[in-house]
């Protein structure tokens, strides 16, 4: 009948798609589980970042491959030293917890500078509170002992200043002599551990208070019971241009120990760390604040100054005599450490 399709060619309801080919729809199909599996992924990732982290939090970081200990190892330069004692007492100037913003730019550059790609050291940052200032950070980089490795043998510098001083000679030469020393030392184990440590709060007239550095810091070790046979505290190694001879002095804190500490320093140098002021055994009133700091948790200690003793900078420091003290307390510092 006229008008009316035969069923059979009807057109269907639903015209089929065509089927996509294999390889297209295999592309497809990946994207889609890349989009929804990279959160879950990105999720677990620091999840389980989180858990090893906790775990290992404790960790002491690997050694620097040898190769990369020697390319890092130099022996104290003048260049290095004159940096030091620029950027700390010129670019930041005073420093200390009544000036707290460059308190924590001086800790910013020696975490920075004890760090592993550029003395190949792992430094441990150690906080305590001070009212009124907020957290202080203390910086420890260790050599390991490779036969006595929990005896240690601590040298120190302080990396505050007096208030409304610049802190060239106090103390940034002996922060400066303190990097110059670790860096001819990387890679260089010896017998027992070499500790070397840069805190705050050590200037006058903090060093003689409760918010001494050295006091918390001492304090503490004699918690953890840890075996410290030596500490050595640098400062105001600044010798003037105009000195021929430069000279060091080494101060000890009061006790017997102390006193046998300031002794082996000045043999292991062959006198050129002449014993000079500090502990007499009594009641500690001329000895180094620092050095008595620790000697009172009962730890040998003793302090090493420019032979003059003086807190007044000369204009200018003596970069290569600061360079040449390194060396002569280098060869103290083994002689304790072996």
């Amino acid at each position: 009948m006229a008008g009316v399709c035969h069923p059979e060619f009807l057109p269907p309801k639903n015209p089929p798609v065509p089927e996509p080919t294999s390889s297209a729809h295999r592309q497809r199909l990946l994207v889609r589980i890349f989009l929804l599996g990279l959160p879950l992924g990105l999720l677990l990732t620091g999840a389980g970042s989180m858990i090893w982290h906790h775990l290992h939090k404790d960790d002491a970081d690997p050694p620097v491959p040898p190769h990369l200990a020697d390319s890092l190892r130099r022996d104290p330069a003048a260049a290095d030293i004159a940096a030091t004692i620029r950027i700390l007492s010129e670019e930041i100037g005073p420093r200390n917890i009544d000036q707290p913003a460059k308190l924590r730019a001086a800790a910013s550059y020696l975490e920075s500078s004890l760090s592993p790609l550029n003395m190949g050291y792992s430094p441990n940052k150690v906080t305590y509170e001070v009212p009124g200032a907020g957290e202080c950070a203390i910086f420890e980089a260790d050599l390991p002992g490779v036969i006595d490795p929990d005896e240690i043998v601590i040298v120190a510098a302080h990396y505050d200043s007096p208030p409304g001083d610049p802190g060239a000679a106090d103390n940034a030469s002996g922060i400066a002599a303190l990097l110059a020393l670790a860096r001819s030392m990387t890679g260089l184990p010896q017998a027992k551990t070499v500790r070397f440590v840069a805190f705050p709060n050590g200037a006058d007239p903090y060093a003689g208070t409760e918010v001494a550095a050295a006091r918390f810091y001492a304090r503490r070790a004699n918690r953890e019971s840890q075996r410290i046979t030596a500490a050595i505290f640098l400062k105001s190694l600044a010798f003037s241009q105009s000195e021929e001879t430069p000279k060091l002095a080494v101060a000890p804190a009061d006790g017997a120990g102390s006193q046998a500490l300031a002794a082996q320093l000045a043999k292991a140098t062959g006198g050129t760390l002449a014993t000079s002021g500090g502990g007499s055994g009594g009641s500690g009133t001329s000895a180094p604040p620092n050095a008595a700091r620790f000697a009172e948790a009962g730890f040998p200690a003793a302090e090493i100054t420019a032979g003059s003793r003086s807190e007044e900078a000369p204009a200018p420091i003596d970069a290569e005599a600061v360079a040449q003290a390194v060396l002569a307390v280098r060869k103290a510092v083994e002689a304790l450490a072996n």
